[in-house]
């Protein structure tokens, strides 16, 4: 799957995660790099002590990234209609096939 889709990459905060590196980002966090696709696709958010920490690597970076800009990220893909990352399945759909749809193994049903 590519993780560089544009629109998700347009963001200052986005912009700032693709400059620092994915990988390089996640070592300084203590995270794995997939929860960082997951906050850049909008499935999620940072937590505060991560966008805490990200913010201090901006600024260091010389980037200044607020929290608002942070967090408006996902809020702006959101708003714009973007439930890529949300699959709905009937009510008896095994919940195997939910967790290997979200990994792109299965089309949704």
């Amino acid at each position: 799957m590519d993780h560089r889709t544009p629109r998700y990459w347009k963001s200052p905060f986005a912009r700032f995660v693709r400059s620092y590196g994915v990988e390089s980002l996640a070592a300084q966090l203590d995270i794995r790099s997939s929860a960082i696709y997951h906050w850049i696709r909008g499935a999620t958010t940072p937590r505060p002590a991560h966008a805490t920490i990200i913010q201090r690597l901006a600024r260091e970076s010389g980037v200044k990234l607020t929290f608002d800009q942070i967090y408006e990220h996902s809020r702006d893909l959101r708003a714009d209609g973007d439930d890529s990352w949300a699959t709905s399945f009937s009510d008896n759909a095994d919940p195997r096939e939910l967790i290997r749809a979200r990994r792109g193994n299965v089309a949704p049903l």
